[in-house]
């Protein structure tokens, strides 16, 4: 009984990667889920319950973005789901992070829910046509270059269940390979260099499918790739699912 002071972490689920035709471009990273990390007070004899929201699916080998991920909610605190990635010709979505950019020209990521995430990077046109990475809790997501599609937006470290975890980085943007174009088989976006997100696909004569986000953790997925000679797909992965941590402070 009594007004108790609780300290949480709440995740949303994280987005999915943009989808991607054969002969298309490289797509955006999927935006992680949104993070809050704040004490709040609740009465130690009423039942509060927690939803937890699943990660975005990945988008199928067509011009479709990601799926947003699902919020997730705890009391009165309700994390928005990560923006899915963009395919290739379109901007991210919006969410808890923002999704990145497609490739086929420099289009815009997704942006980013105040205090919970940030804006996805924006893609990078013709020839090399590469995707932006996922924002992530703690930073937006890169914007694609010239020798390397978008990396995830970095994630937030916290250590509320005594030992760090990391939570919420985005997804890497995905890349495309065409044999006429010099040096074009470089890497794909990376995963979040302090986060959950997923690695972007490699495209190339042996496409290398995206990652997805880390389960538990809200990660954006990695977006998709692919290839003009001969005409394949790195198909895009999913986003990680949300969660909630609490731990009660008096």
């Amino acid at each position: 009984p009594g007004t108790r002071v609780i300290q949480t972490v709440v995740v949303a689920g994280g987005g999915g990667g943009g989808g991607d035709p054969p002969n298309g471009a490289g797509t955006g990273g999927g935006g992680a889920g949104g993070l809050i990390c704040k004490e709040i007070s609740v009465e130690g004899n009423t039942p509060y319950s927690a939803v937890i929201g699943a990660g975005g699916a990945g988008a199928p080998a067509s011009q479709a973005n990601g799926t947003n991920g699902v919020n997730t909610s705890f009391a009165c605190e309700v994390a928005i789901g990560g923006g899915g990635g963009a395919t290739y010709s379109a901007t991210g979505n919006p969410g808890g992070s923002g999704g990145g950019g497609g490739g086929n020209g420099s289009n815009a990521g997704g942006s980013g829910t105040s205090c919970q995430g940030n804006t996805g990077g924006t893609g990078y046109g013709a020839p090399q046509r590469r995707g932006g990475g996922g924002g992530g809790a703690g930073a937006v997501g890169t914007t694609a270059g010239l020798c390397q599609a978008g990396n995830g937006g970095v994630g937030l470290n916290k250590d509320i269940s005594g030992s760090g975890i990391s939570y919420a980085g985005g997804g890497g943007g995905g890349s495309y390979y065409a044999p006429n174009v010099p040096g074009n088989v470089l890497p794909a976006g990376l995963a979040s260099p302090c986060g959950t997100g997923g690695r972007g696909s490699v495209s190339g004569v042996a496409p290398v499918s995206a990652q997805a986000g880390t389960t538990n953790r809200g990660g954006g997925g990695g977006g998709g790739g692919s290839t003009n000679a001969p005409a394949t797909v790195a198909p895009a992965a999913a986003g990680g699912s949300g969660i909630v941590v609490v731990k009660e402070l008096n």
